[in-house]
Parts: structure tokens; sequence; C-alpha cells
């Protein structure tokens, strides 16, 4: 997948397809039926009703006319439609992930409820006046997530970034482990000569 491409795949014989520009909207329909923290939490365990419901949900939303039911029986019954069911959930999460972060910080502790994916982009976004709701829903979720990477001043140590502290610590230790050599040429030079 591109980084500004959309994601398609098959259902009933023909392809269904979502441009990045409503990737968010169909993340969105698939949480208000099956939150990625439940999903994830699931595993191989997910529960057929649900995830056919989230994905009637992302169909609709697609602009397929199908009723949950329908997707139930179809995914329930054939394997091919349950695989590609699968595959289309799979893609759109995947289509959300976070851009890699240069160093993970700590965190903080769980939340007991933490809302959504969507939901928390949404609500740095639009909740802190960088875009408008329309120009959010507008977005891929890349360039969601590189509006809040923009946004985020960096850690701090001192007067250094979290990285150009981690960068002069490494620095520091193989400067160490240089003189540390160079002192034992230096014992065994003076060794060999007594």
């Amino acid at each position: 997948m591109g980084l500004f491409d959309g994601i398609s795949f098959r259902w009933d014989g023909r392809t269904v397809a979502i441009p990045p520009d409503r990737l968010l909207g169909a993340l969105a329909r698939l949480e208000e039926v099956l939150p990625l923290r439940e999903l994830a939490a699931m595993g191989d365990r997910a529960r057929h009703g649900k995830v056919s419901e989230a994905f009637a949900a992302v169909l609709c939303f697609a602009g397929a006319d199908v009723e949950a039911e329908t997707v139930f029986a179809r995914t329930l019954l054939d394997g091919e439609a349950r695989a590609q069911a699968h595959a289309a959930i799979t893609a759109l999460i995947q289509s959300a992930q976070p851009p890699p972060r240069r160093r993970d910080g700590h965190g903080e502790a769980p939340q007991e409820n933490p809302p959504g994916l969507v939901e928390s982009l949404y609500r740095a976004i639009v909740g802190n006046g960088w875009a408008t709701a329309g120009a959010f829903w507008a977005m891929t979720p890349r360039e969601a997530w590189w509006l809040v990477e923009a946004r985020t001043p960096p850690k701090m140590v001192g007067h250094l970034t979290e990285d150009d502290a981690e960068d002069l610590y490494q620095k520091m230790k193989e400067h160490r482990a240089e003189l540390d050599r160079e002192s034992g040429r230096t014992r065994a030079e003076k060794g060999s000569a007594a």
C-alpha cells in the first residue's frame, strides 16, 4: 500500500474501494461496532457476529447496499467470504497505523475506557484547533499522524531534545570505550617493556 493509497477489497463479486480521504470515516464506522482495543484483545478468538457486523458497517460506508445479517450468513457459510472480510478489516486497520516514531517514551498508565483510535485523533486534531472537523474527515490516516507528530513538542532533557541527549550519551559511551582500549594497550606496552 502506497503512502496515500486507499484500500480496496473484494466482496460479493465486485471490488469495493475506500479512497484515502474516507479511511478515517470507515475506521470510525468499524469502531462504532467493534472498538480496535476489543478486536485486539479478542485476537484469533474474535466473535464472528461482531466482526461481520463491523464489516457490514464498513461496506455500507463504502456504498454497498448490504444488511449485517446477510454479511453474517455469507461469512459464516463461505470461507472465502470470511477471508475477504478479515483481509478488508486488516487492511483498514493497517491503513491507520501511526508512522514509526524516532524513539518511544514511557507513556502514561492506561485509561479504564480509553477512546478509540479515530476519536483520539479527532480530539487531538480538532480539539486543539489544528484542523477543522471537515478537514479532519478529509485527511488520510497518514496525514493525521503527520499533523499530530508535527504539533507535538519534542521531549526535552535540559536544553537537548530526547533524541539529541540519547545521541550524546551514545557518543560518550563510545568515547569511554575507546579510552579504555587505549588505556589497556598502554598497560600492555609497559608490561612488555619491563
